[in-house]
Formats: structure tokens, sequence, C-alpha cells
């Protein structure tokens, strides 16, 4: 009776793409990075002053109601809620599509942290602090 459960959860779950992010170790990290397994990789930085909140949170809530999207892991580095995010797919034109509206969601300039995003191991843009 629990798989039955345990499946019928899951389709609901994938039919309304509600994704879950798992938050994983240093360790287990480095494997998906070296294995080349993300899509999509953004970094969520800080200059000393925090991470962007703001635009760290728009781009979790697009991701996890993403069509498409296989797994979501993150793992933190910092001591300032610095973090990345992996971001697997189960199909190549869903996570083309996911980077062209994540790079929309990303400022050209920021003094509240920077975002950086790499699509395919390739990085795509950067978040720069602002020319005085």
């Amino acid at each position: 009776m629990k798989p039955i459960i345990y499946c019928l959860i899951l389709s609901f779950l994938n039919s309304c793409h509600a994704t879950l992010i798992n938050n994983i170790s240093e360790k287990e990290s480095q494997l998906l990075l070296k294995k080349n397994l993300c899509d999509i990789q953004i970094s969520f930085g800080s200059y000393g002053s925090g991470v962007p909140t703001n635009v760290q949170s728009k781009i979790v809530e697009l991701l996890k109601g993403r069509e498409g999207v296989k797994r979501i892991s993150n793992w933190t580095w910092g001591l300032e809620g610095e973090s990345d995010y992996c971001v697997e797919f189960n199909e190549e034109k869903s996570a083309y599509d996911t980077k062209d509206e994540i790079i929309k969601l990303i400022p050209a300039t920021s003094k509240n942290g920077y975002t950086i995003l790499k699509f395919q191991g390739k990085e795509m843009m950067r978040t720069r602090w602002p020319k005085s």
C-alpha cells in the first residue's frame, strides 16, 4: 500500500510541477560538478553584506514551479548565506528556456551581493559591482 501512496504523491507533485530542493553536502556538490550534471548552476555570493536574497527567492520560485526540472540540489559554502544551486532537466529545451528566464531576473549590477549563472558549465551572466 505504501508504494502506491508514494507513487500517487509523486505523480501529483509532478503534475503540479512542484520540485523539491535537495540540500546536499560540499562533497556531494563537488561530485555533481565533476560529473558535469548541472544543466544550470546558479551561485549567490556576497560582497561582505549578505547575498541578494530578493533575486535568490525569485529564481528559486521560478525553478520550483518549472516544468521539465528533474532535480534541484543546493549547497551552502559561505558565512553570509552564500550558496549554489544545481538544476538538472529532463529535456534540453526546458533547460534552454529556463536559462533565458533566469537571465531576465539577474541584475547587471548590485551592491547587495552577486549572482552567477552557468549553463552547461559555461558562464552566461554575472552581476557586477556598480561603477562609481
